[in-house]
């Protein structure tokens, strides 16, 4: 894995999208991503989850790479006593997978409707 801000240009970070479904190949366009409000929203709803304290603790983030494309990124929450939240930003799907510190997936949320 990379670490996200090798793509990242003017605080955006550059992302592909789907363009069709019923093609054979998929097609993919850049479209920018506003990565800091990404990541409040992350990091809020993952304080949510683990009953924290927002801006507590720190909030890693890692690329996630399939056949040397980025596909999504890996946000981990690192709370007290080793717990670990975590959610994952998948571009294909254009949703939010966020994970308790069980491992245990708590909620998908589209990227539309993040508040």
């Amino acid at each position: 894995m990379r670490p996200v801000g090798q793509h990242l240009q003017n605080g955006n970070l550059l992302l592909p999208l789907v363009l069709s479904r019923k093609l054979s190949m998929i097609g993919f366009s850049l479209q920018s991503l506003d990565l800091p409000t990404m990541r409040l929203q992350v990091e809020s709803k993952l304080c949510e989850l683990g009953s924290l304290e927002p801006r507590e603790f720190p909030l890693t983030q890692r690329e996630v790479v399939r056949r040397g494309k980025t596909c999504a990124i890996y946000f981990c929450l690192h709370g007290p006593r080793s717990v670990k939240l975590t959610a994952i930003a998948d571009f294909k799907t254009r949703s939010m997978v966020f994970y308790g510190s069980d491992g245990v997936r708590r909620e998908t949320v589209r990227w539309d409707q993040l508040r």
